[in-house]
């Protein structure tokens, strides 16, 4: 019953596979850390009217036609006498209204997907999400050396765990939302984990809508990709 469930969710998400255009009316979630600028003119020199502040609401008056750019959010590190990869997102200025106020900001740093604050390990977001949406279903099976958990969060969001004595692996699967807006989460945490220096976490390798990472210490390795409509977090570690 537990795969079955699972299984006929997952078909389902996989059908909703049409791709999220933002429109004018659509209110979008800021998700830069230290805030996005809102401009004047819709050039990346315009006065700065105002900073709308991480996880603000802002509304979308219309796309401009100026061309994409891109904006370095993991910066490349030295581990091991090797330069790490790092990862740049692409987008746009775009025209939108915030608290009545008008002006231009960049697209790359916006979002429908509700912003998560001060993540702090990316294997309790569960916890977070169980908070703010609620739980659907929820299962649990196992024995002593190995455990299996599984939850179906109100909003749709799957998660499931399959942990051993000292070992655990994690997988977040979150529909309906895209890689540009799953990779929010993942720049979020790690702009978090290394200003307080509690671990230093680096990309491995990138492809396509696919990226690996991991923590100095190696005791942590997450993944992320994209399946048709559907963002796949997954963390391995030991306990």
């Amino acid at each position: 019953m537990k795969i079955k469930l699972t299984f006929l969710l997952l078909l389902l998400s996989l059908c909703l596979c049409a791709q999220i255009n933002y429109q004018k009316g659509d209110t979008l979630f800021v998700w830069a850390n230290s805030g996005l600028n809102l401009r004047e003119t819709p050039n990346e020199n315009g006065k700065i009217l105002t900073t709308i502040p991480f996880g603000e609401l802002v509304e979308i008056i219309s796309e401009t036609e100026n061309e994409m750019f891109d904006v370095e959010i993991i910066k490349s590190k030295k581990i091991n006498n090797k330069w790490t990869p790092n990862y740049s997102i692409s987008g746009y200025l775009i025209k939108v209204n915030y608290k009545n106020i008008t002006g231009y900001i960049y697209s790359g740093f916006l979002s429908k997907l509700e912003p998560i604050y001060n993540i702090q390990t990316l294997y309790s977001l569960n916890e977070i999400f169980e908070k703010e949406h609620g739980i659907a279903k929820r299962f649990e099976w196992g024995n002593n050396e190995r455990i299996n958990n599984e939850i179906i969060f109100n909003n749709g969001f799957v998660y499931y765990e399959r942990a051993g004595n000292a070992w655990f692996q994690t997988t977040y699967m979150l529909s309906n939302v895209r890689f540009e807006e799953g990779i929010l989460i993942v720049y979020n945490f790690i702009e978090n984990m290394n200003k307080s220096q509690n671990g230093i976490w680096f990309i491995e390798k990138t492809k396509d809508s696919f990226l690996t990472f991991t923590e100095n210490s190696n005791m942590y390795n997450a993944s992320i990709r994209q399946m048709n409509n559907i963002f796949i977090l997954t963390i391995d570690g030991s306990n």
